[in-house]
């Protein structure tokens, strides 16, 4: 098992540390799952004072469907290529969808005949 080691314990609060984006470059690189101790230490952040931070980032990455929860307390990176949204389509037949899970519309060119 392989671990992309990020040392967050000697960072300070004002330095904007996007723990969620750790995590899911951990889960991107790992093939197996982790639970929130094993992503503990891949991040260095030992410690009960850590783990609630863990926890809340892995809880908003699962709800942002970026995570999934593979079993009871085990994560994994969501390989899923779907999303759901509102597709809005043009007279030209272009579409548009809007997702809550992406910052920018996502553009679906007409299909054309072959």
């Amino acid at each position: 098992m392989s671990h992309l080691r990020c040392d967050m314990s000697k960072r300070k609060k004002n330095n904007q540390i996007n723990l969620k984006d750790f995590i899911l470059e951990i889960l991107k690189n790992n093939k197996s799952t982790m639970n929130s101790r094993q992503l503990a230490w891949a991040l260095n952040m030992k410690g009960g004072k850590h783990l609630k931070k863990i926890t809340s980032s892995l809880k908003k990455l699962e709800h942002e469907k970026l995570i999934i929860q593979s079993e009871k307390y085990k994560f994994q990176y969501n390989n899923n290529k779907f999303t759901t949204g509102v597709i809005d389509i043009n007279k030209a037949g272009n579409g548009y969808v809007s997702s809550k899970f992406y910052k920018d519309d996502i553009f679906i060119e007409k299909k054309k005949p072959t």
